[in-house]
């Protein structure tokens, strides 16, 4: 689980980086799309012991629902200086 760690640091730099709606979504899919590194992470629980996956699929929503909220957020600001 260290991995995820890491994992969110680089989604937090990579959305601040994001100076387009379209880098934005490019972030956006890298992470949380079908594809993703943190929907990996998730399909990948079941290979964990049973009495592991509860706590490590908690942690993982944890990340991936501050992701989702950090691209949203910037977004906004995205919008907004597109609009200004």
């Amino acid at each position: 689980m260290d991995h995820l760690q890491t994992l969110a640091d680089e989604a937090q730099r990579a959305i601040v980086a994001a100076d387009s709606e379209r880098a934005l979504d490019d972030v956006r899919v890298n992470y949380l799309g079908k594809k993703g590194s943190l929907t990996a992470l998730l399909k990948n629980l079941g290979q964990l012991p049973a009495e592991e996956r509860p706590a490590a699929g908690a942690k993982i929503n944890v990340v991936k629902e501050a992701v989702q909220a950090q691209i949203e957020a910037r977004q906004q600001v995205l919008v907004s200086a597109a609009v200004a």
